[in-house]
């Protein structure tokens, strides 16, 4: 499993005149109510699960059984705070993509 959050904190602004002017943090204003998106902060997670059973009746000779899925999910919290359970809770979300993919196969060893 892999989760990842960003939490952006106070939205600053550089006023800058016209011309090359170096912008320095100490010069950051705190941006207006406008220049700020709705809820910039970010949630996502990822779980896969792999599963193989193996099967050799004779040397040589093998049936494999594969199992995989996968689900992917993102959202954007209106709470700046970190949170595993909040990140996870993504995998939940309806927009989430989930897969399944079954594999089946046979190898047999002829005697020569």
């Amino acid at each position: 499993m892999f989760t990842e959050g960003v939490a952006y904190g106070d939205v600053l602004r550089a006023v800058v005149g016209p011309g090359r002017s170096t912008v320095q943090v100490e010069g950051l204003a705190r941006a207006t109510p406008a220049d700020v998106p709705a809820y910039p902060d970010q949630r996502a997670a990822d779980l896969s699960l792999n599963l193989v059973l193996r099967w050799e009746w004779r040397v040589g000779s093998k049936v494999y059984l594969a199992y995989t899925h996968q689900t992917s999910g993102a959202l954007t919290p209106n709470d700046h705070r970190l949170s595993l359970f909040r990140e996870t809770g993504a995998l939940m979300a309806p927009s989430a993509t989930r897969g399944d993919a079954v594999m089946f196969k046979i190898d047999l060893l002829a005697a020569l």
